[in-house]
């Protein structure tokens, strides 16, 4: 049995998605108190259906970190997002076999949207996401990307990003946001 936030995003991804039956699994929470700061680690996998014998592939995953109230400033209240990301967006093999590109993009979309909901639900006031592009030392999950394909890869990849959270903005979800693409070192 999945938890009440498998059972909701799955809600909110079923009836997004246009091919196969979806399901989000929280296949992994735990709460950490890594750095004297507690939190939640969460691990939500999305799996579609994607032929008739009812086999699913794994074509999204969110790894997020939750820091509730009772965490420490600056923390508390936050949730930091680590990880996001799809198997290739790609068209559907021969026969309709595997999931299709605009579909995976619907179910990612609709994953980030419904996880932000939930977060904002659960007093969560501040959503942080880190993450990088992908390269040798931080490769995506599902493929690694030739190095070629790697700069346009994270740049397309912020501005979906941004596209997501515009929308966030118009259906209320968040009430802003902004952007540092270019992080300060130090």
């Amino acid at each position: 049995q999945d938890s009440k936030l498998g059972e909701a995003l799955t809600g909110a991804v079923r009836s997004a998605a246009r091919r196969g039956k979806a399901t989000v699994k929280v296949v992994g929470e735990t709460v950490s108190d890594e750095g004297g700061c507690p939190h939640r680690v969460k691990a939500i996998f999305v799996f579609q259906e994607f032929n008739k014998e009812g086999d699913e592939l794994l074509v999204a995953a969110l790894y997020a970190h939750e820091y509730g109230p009772e965490a420490p400033p600056p923390s508390a209240g936050r949730v930091y997002i680590e990880c996001l990301d799809a198997c290739p967006l790609r068209p559907a093999a021969a026969g309709g076999q595997g999931p299709r590109g605009d579909d995976t993009n619907v179910i990612l979309s609709t994953l980030l949207l419904s996880y932000l909901q939930f977060a904002r639900d659960v007093g969560l006031t501040h959503c942080h996401f880190r993450v990088p592009p992908p390269s040798d030392a931080t490769p995506t999950i599902f493929s690694r990307r030739p190095e070629g394909a790697r700069v346009v890869a994270a740049a397309c990849g912020v501005r979906w990003l941004q596209r997501q959270l515009r929308a966030a903005v118009r259906l209320r979800i968040v009430h802003s946001f902004s952007s540092d693409e270019h992080p300060r070192k130090g």
